[in-house]
């Protein structure tokens, strides 16, 4: 919210500059210029007791005729001066700051080109799952929620995500294992189904055979996505399936 208020406020800035720096600067010389006309018509009658000269020492007592003139206008444009430079800074950080959000965004555009060519090409080598089942663009929100195109490991967020899936599986091996034998592969459907949508992930509850086969590919998946984005010595593994 600060950061879109302060926008807001340079933006109103940036239009006020624009409106009203070149009216401001002229009226300061048309100013100059009357205060000038005013000193020099007051001091009139000092003047009449002059009569003209052309001589070197004639020329040598003009400061001090027109000295209150030469002053307002070297504070004038002392003050006209201030204003330029003090605009030209900042114009100046504006440029350099809209040329760096355009080459943050240049590499933004990048990052997110190659993870999704990166990620895409993943899926298409993998004959059971396909496009539609991932959301390319939603994993990418996971792993960088921050969209910093310097981010160069995917967030905690992602891979607390995966071990959640994989916490399904650990689950369903474990209830295979059980001595009751309590694993129903429809409920193993249904949960690893509902915890794969944390990964955007959607898979249909089709057939148990077909649905193990997407299983594989999309525990394969998460695990590449694992290795290749997670810190180092932080990526997850699939565990073992006893019910496989």
């Amino acid at each position: 919210m600060s950061s879109m208020r302060v926008d807001g406020l340079v933006s109103r800035f940036d239009r006020w500059l624009a409106q009203y720096l070149l009216p401001i600067i002229s009226i300061l010389v048309a100013l100059c210029f009357q205060i000038t006309l005013i000193v020099t018509m007051l001091r009139i009658p000092e003047y009449s007791a002059y009569s003209l000269c052309l001589t070197g020492d004639c020329f040598g007592t003009l400061g001090d005729l027109i000295g209150a003139q030469v002053e307002v206008i070297k504070a004038g444009g002392a003050l006209v001066s201030f204003i330029v430079v003090v605009a030209g800074v900042y114009l100046a950080m504006r440029t350099y700051i809209a040329t760096s959000q355009v080459g943050m965004l240049g590499n933004a555009i990048a990052h997110i080109t190659f993870y999704e060519r990166f990620v895409s090409s993943e899926i298409l080598r993998r004959g059971r799952l396909s496009p539609r089942h991932v959301d390319v663009f939603g994993v990418y929100t996971l792993m960088f929620p921050s969209g910093n195109d310097s981010q160069r490991y995917a967030s905690d967020a992602f891979s607390r995500a995966i071990d959640s899936v994989y916490d399904v599986v650990r689950e369903s091996s474990r209830r295979y294992q059980s001595r009751e034998n309590i694993f129903k592969f429809d409920d193993h459907r249904r949960r690893l189904i509902d915890s794969l949508q944390s990964v955007y992930i959607t898979l249909e509850p089709i057939p148990r055979i077909d649905f193990l086969e997407v299983e594989d590919e999309v525990l394969e998946f998460l695990s590449m996505l694992s290795r290749v984005f997670a810190r180092p010595g932080s990526s997850i593994e699939a565990p073992v399936r006893a019910y496989r």
